[in-house]
């Protein structure tokens, strides 16, 4: 990947071959271990994905979006994740509100 400047953003500024820059690397987005799920492509505004992340722990986001999705598929035996208390988006609100003044 390359950054604004053009600079290759991994240090391997000779070797595309490193990640996704490569042709390679790009038709290996999608395969994922055995173990693990495809990775999706998930678009959002970043003041969004951040607070969302505060509020559920930066490493959570993904699993309360999979609880999320088989709600609404209506898996069986699956409940509507839990929503924040008001006073808790509040704080987070509160939080960015003063760290962006």
């Amino acid at each position: 990947m390359q950054d604004p400047t053009g600079v290759h953003m991994h240090g391997q500024a000779s070797s595309w071959t490193c990640c996704i820059c490569s042709p390679y690397g790009e038709r290996m987005v999608s395969r994922a271990k055995d173990t693990h799920t495809t990775n999706r492509v998930f678009r959002v505004p970043d003041q969004d994905w951040e607070d969302f992340g505060a509020l559920v722990g930066e490493r959570n986001r993904a699993h309360l979006l999979r609880e999320f999705i088989a709600w609404y598929l209506r898996r069986p035996k699956v409940v509507l994740p839990k929503r924040p208390d008001a006073h808790e988006v509040h704080d987070v609100n509160a939080a960015r509100s003063i760290a962006e003044s």
